[in-house]
């Protein structure tokens, strides 16, 4: 997608006449910087917004950069709320994620709570595009280690490959082997032969409809029915 094309999508999702107790994200830098962080082709990697001015509603750019999580955790203000998004570089492959997070610190009191998490869905209309949304109520739990499991259960399998493993897959292999071997052993069929003379229960065969004539197929099996047959 286009850098315009990404502007004018995300120009669509700021209301322009925000209502009582909405978000406020007319601020130009903040849609200047979303589509930064939205084009592939420029470095910036993170943004934080947060509540400057007197308007309780009204969000602007606090902090941005181009640097990697630990950049990023340390603009994050203690005390005060904030909404972030961050492209994070992800697993070995170093996959570009993106990740949107509020962070309302516990201390505040009810009344500022409640405005800042009804502005919360406000925010995330406008992101928009991510692969996880984390809300966060202190600074300890914002750590690089818990985005990393956050994201692999987002993702699903772990395609990961460590440095301590890294091209050898024996294990795997040896693994995969023992498993299908279990699996023949339970799911094997048999076939067992009869030796002896077989028994059958006679029946009347007459008034059937068949290909053959009846008295064909009488004379072609009986021998099988007097147990000269195999």
């Amino acid at each position: 997608m286009s850098v315009e094309k990404i502007r004018e999508e995300a120009l669509k999702r700021i209301p322009q006449d925000p209502k009582e107790r909405q978000a406020d994200l007319r601020n130009p830098e903040i849609l200047a910087t979303y589509v930064k962080l939205r084009d592939p082709t420029d470095p910036l990697n993170w943004m934080i917004m947060g509540y400057k001015g007197t308007n309780k509603d009204e969000l602007s750019i606090i902090a941005k950069g181009e640097g990697q999580f630990d950049e990023f955790f340390e603009e994050i203000p203690e005390e005060k709320p904030v909404y972030m998004f961050l492209n994070y570089k992800f697993g070995d492959t170093g996959r570009n994620k993106s990740v949107f997070m509020s962070y309302v610190p516990d201390s505040l009191n009810g009344l500022t709570k409640a405005r800042v998490v009804g502005h919360r869905g406000d925010v995330e209309n406008f992101i928009k595009y991510m692969h996880i949304s984390w809300h966060c109520l202190s600074l300890e739990e914002i750590k690089e280690s818990e985005l990393t499991k956050m994201l692999l259960k987002a993702g699903g399998a772990n395609y990961s490959v460590q440095d301590d493993n890294k091209g050898d897959f024996s294990s795997y292999k040896t693994q995969t082997k023992n498993f299908y071997s279990v699996k023949d052993k339970q799911t094997a069929v048999k076939a067992v032969y009869n030796t002896g003379p077989l028994s059958v229960t006679p029946c009347d065969i007459s008034g059937r409809a068949m290909v053959a004539a009846q008295s064909d197929f009488k004379k072609n099996t009986s021998a099988f029915f007097k147990g000269e047959g195999s």
